[in-house]
């Protein structure tokens, strides 16, 4: 019965049983908090190979370069968009809830702010950009602009690779991409129990 529920609605039921649960029981529910770190530890596994995969894929599987460029384009324009609406959206519930106002949080203002140079940050970006060492960016989700570069450069690699050796990494991170997708259903399944814990 419960896996015939739709999986958003077993989400919803799972946060609402939780809350009651969490709400009636108290501070001895943390025994089993393990149970929502273990899901959020799951997710957290997912990242890196999952964003490695579909990008050497996406870009191993565009083509030429002139097909690259349009995607590249495209792809710019979408994220500068997305970025611009999520400041509009995080700017408008900012002014409208306050968040943290009356809280004390015990700041003290600096009397002198050092200005920033805009180019030397800009130039700090494209350094952590490049990764000097990708297998240790593999290693930690916070590099994720390293492993996307990577992984653009890599994918464009590709391409320019002669056959045999080009489609055989074609092919194996289409592969991967497919592994990784079936993992992450996986994942998403457990959702509702990380969400109650």
């Amino acid at each position: 019965l419960w896996f015939n529920i739709v999986l958003w609605k077993r989400i919803l039921l799972a946060l609402v049983i939780g809350a009651i649960v969490g709400g009636s029981v108290g501070d001895s529910i943390e025994s089993i908090s393990w149970i929502g770190e273990l899901f959020i530890r799951l997710i957290k596994m997912l990242i890196v190979p999952l964003v490695l995969a579909s990008i050497v894929s996406g870009v191993a599987g565009v083509g030429n370069l002139k097909d690259l460029r349009r995607l590249g384009k495209k792809t710019f324009f979408y994220y500068m968009l997305t970025s611009v609406l999520a400041i509009m959206v995080g700017q408008i519930l900012v002014n409208i809830f306050v968040p943290g106002a009356g809280a004390p949080l015990g700041l003290v203002m600096p009397d002198v702010v050092p200005e920033g140079n805009g180019m030397r940050e800009f130039i700090e970006v494209i350094k952590r950009m490049v990764p000097p060492n990708i297998f240790s960016s593999l290693q930690d989700n916070g590099a994720m602009l390293s492993i996307i570069f990577f992984a653009l450069v890599f994918g464009w690699a590709i391409t320019r690779t002669a056959d045999p050796h080009g489609k055989r990494l074609r092919e194996i991170f289409a592969s991967f991409l497919e592994v990784m997708m079936t993992m992450a259903k996986g994942v998403l399944t457990l959702l509702p129990y990380g969400v109650f814990a």
